[in-house]
């Protein structure tokens, strides 16, 4: 039987884990509060106006938005294609579920990411994708994933209209949130944008030998 090392808490992982549970919880907390709260609001208003129109697209909205949030609350399997099979399960949804064209594309020779790595990896590459879908107003996006000897690359471009540097703190685009998680996970994190010629976002981060 395997013993641990005096130097590690046991407690570790399980604390880890209900850490993630909780920004979990928070993030879906916050979707709710940000998008689901404003719309419902708007649309009791519109109702007692008697204004049908606006009522109508507000509740359309929040039908949207709740699927967009149950489908949070969970991601695909990883399966035996690791990160790569993930990202392009989340591009072939995002792409069928917002009817917005979404490429995925692979480079270089496979390589194992552990399990953590990746599911973080995969909510990031989601997120941006959402923020691609709210914000942008693009018709197209690309995903690329290049594995390289040591370390892992990917990129997130779209052709919209582009969002200002200055928002990247902003709440409602998450990319400090996303740039905060690289950071954790040891790798780098470069946003580009100019108005009228989309955006771009790389993660590089090292793979452990």
């Amino acid at each position: 039987m395997s013993m641990a090392s005096p130097d590690t808490d046991p407690l570790l992982p399980i604390i880890e884990v209900a850490e993630a549970v909780e920004n979990e919880r928070r993030r879906i907390a916050r979707g709710l509060h940000d998008q689901v709260g404003p719309l419902l609001a708007e649309a009791q208003r519109a109702i007692a106006d008697g204004d049908r129109e606006v009522a109508s697209r507000c509740i359309d909205e929040v039908l949207s938005a709740t699927r967009s949030l149950t489908f949070d609350l969970g991601l695909p399997p990883i399966g035996d294609h690791g990160l790569g099979g993930l990202l392009e399960t989340i591009c072939l949804t995002t792409g069928a579920k917002h009817s917005i064209e979404v490429l995925y594309e692979e480079e270089g020779e496979f390589q194992k990411i552990d399990e953590g790595t990746t599911l973080v990896l995969s909510q990031i590459v989601r997120e941006l994708l959402f923020n691609v879908v709210k914000h942008a107003n693009a018709s197209c996006s690309a995903v690329t994933l290049n594995y390289a000897p040591g370390e892992v690359t990917i990129t997130v471009q779209d052709d919209g209209g582009g969002i200002n540097v200055g928002s990247v703190n902003q709440a409602g685009f998450g990319l400090a949130d996303a740039r905060r998680r690289v950071d954790e996970l040891g790798g780098q994190f470069e946003f580009g944008s100019k108005d009228g010629v989309g955006t771009r976002v790389v993660l590089q981060l090292p793979i452990p030998n």
